[in-house]
């Protein structure tokens, strides 16, 4: 047995809670770590490899998007919003388009004053090619709980600038990329 073996194995044991599902979840990643110690990889090469296995197990691209044709999907028509078509990128189903720009809808998590169970995904993070996606980088935003209010309209963009100290951050929301 190898030490990575063992070292999942006790960690595993920690978050394990006697379901069944807990002990199939556990199985099913101890064969990974198995087949992962198998393969003989040195430092260069475990972590090399670890960056490719988990964009790939989270869907995201190994390789810069570049927002040519081919990389989208149709998905709905202008309807309501007049702001043209709207479609969404094959290669990494986070982003979408339409005549406003492109946007990553997983990189900005909004609160209500912190109120973990009050968390969504927040305003339009609009980008520019060619665009690679960081796995699990979120923004966060805090918004007073006035927002949560019935009757009270959906936060603007500018209410969500207004609660960032980040300047980036704030062309990203209101689409002011260079």
């Amino acid at each position: 047995m190898s030490n990575l073996h063992e070292y999942a194995k006790e960690e595993l044991d920690r978050i394990d809670d006697g379901t069944e599902e807990q002990a199939e979840i556990n199985k099913d990643v101890m064969d990974i770590v198995d087949k992962f110690s198998q393969q003989g990889h040195s430092g260069f090469s475990a972590s090399y490899a670890l960056s490719i296995i988990t964009r790939l197990l989270a869907f995201y691209p190994l390789t810069p998007l570049t927002g040519a044709t081919g990389e989208w999907q149709y998905v709905a028509s202008d309807g309501k919003r007049n702001t043209g078509n709207l479609y969404q990128n094959t290669r990494y189903s986070a982003l979408f388009k339409d005549d406003t720009g492109c946007w990553d809808i997983d990189r900005i998590i909004v609160s209500y004053e912190g109120d973990p169970d009050n968390t969504f995904y927040g305003p339009k993070y609009y980008v520019k090619f060619p665009y690679k996606p960081a796995v699990n980088k979120h923004y966060y935003i805090v918004l007073p709980k006035v927002f949560a209010r019935e009757g009270v309209p959906n936060p603007s963009q500018k209410d969500y600038v207004a609660f960032t100290n980040d300047e980036e951050l704030k062309k990203h929301i209101l689409n002011q990329l260079d």
